[in-house]
């Protein structure tokens, strides 16, 4: 049985377990349980009433993405949150990540030139709502 729902500590536990990121009181988080275990996690941090950051894991070597999951990661920060534009920080050599993002809709909107945990660059891709495929948002 799938199922996604709203969790921001087991989002922050299961995406902890894969990139380095910090947890804050008011974040919010979205898991996708596959038969009672998370294979997937959305965390949105630093909203600000415009933008929102927010990363995103799933296990990898597994199909993670659902379309339920995929639905929520964006309808989610852009219609219950309010954002306005959502911001992803990927890894540079992370090229799946890269390419999910530009399937999404994502462009890359500037480097962070040596600021990975390994010093790599990191690279800030945005979506902004008016351009969201996904989420029930077409034509918002």
């Amino acid at each position: 049985m799938l199922e996604v729902l709203s969790d921001a500590e087991e989002a922050y536990a299961f995406i902890a377990t894969q990139v380095p990121v910090a947890r804050a009181a008011f974040d919010k988080g979205i898991v996708q349980r596959l038969n009672g275990k998370t294979n997937a996690a959305v965390l949105y941090t630093s909203f600000n009433g415009v933008n929102v950051i927010a990363t995103i894991a799933g296990t990898p070597g597994t199909p993670w993405l659902s379309k339920k999951f995929l639905y929520w990661i964006f309808h989610y920060p852009f219609a219950q949150m309010g954002a306005k534009r959502i911001t992803v920080a990927i890894d540079r050599d992370n090229q799946a990540s890269i390419c999910f993002a530009l399937r999404c809709g994502f462009t890359q909107e500037g480097t962070l030139h040596g600021a990975g945990a390994e010093g790599q660059d990191v690279l800030l891709f945005v979506l902004w709502k008016q351009d969201c495929r996904f989420g029930g948002l077409t034509g918002v």
